[in-house]
């Protein structure tokens, strides 16, 4: 009886909201209830090929797994799984993220613009090999080409015996 009267008194306090309240609160639970429509539309289009993807996979490389196991099973114990427990504990993997962010884009600004970093030397002969190595192929294929043509015009004028 007493669940009525306070279903009751409840109803009453909802006549008394003002509309604009009433039109935020039924806008609130609209966006809730598509956000969990969409949600489960995403799962299902998203999760159903990668697990039957991911199982297809598994049964493939399965074999190799249980082949190899005695080959990377132990450095996962003893390194993997307490270097994960350290990044979890210690909130490294976030920090190693930052810093390694922090690192890369100082080695970028450097190279563009500062004094040379670490390793650019290496980049700039990189760079001028690929640049050697796109002319050479552009002067063979020129030279190819013309020899070509040479070939094929001069059996065009020359008689048969």
């Amino acid at each position: 009886m007493e669940t009525a009267k306070k279903m009751v008194h409840s109803m009453s306090r909802l006549r008394q909201m003002s509309w604009k309240k009433l039109s935020l609160i039924g806008a609130g639970v609209g966006l809730a209830a598509m956000a969990l429509m969409m949600l489960t539309v995403v799962t299902l289009v998203v999760g159903t090929p990668v697990l039957i993807f991911g199982g297809i996979a598994l049964l493939l490389v399965s074999p190799c797994l249980c082949c190899t196991a005695p080959l990377w099973l132990p450095p996962l114990l003893f390194i993997g799984i307490p270097t994960l427990i350290f990044f979890v504990v210690t909130g490294g993997i976030a920090m190693f993220l930052a810093v390694m962010t922090s690192v890369g884009s100082w080695w970028l600004y450097r190279y563009r613009r500062g004094p040379m970093p670490p390793g650019g030397h290496l980049v700039e002969r990189m760079i001028d090999r690929l640049r050697n190595a796109a002319s050479r192929t552009k002067s063979t294929l020129k030279s190819t080409r013309d020899g070509v043509y040479q070939v094929a015009s001069a059996r065009l004028i020359e008689p048969e015996l």
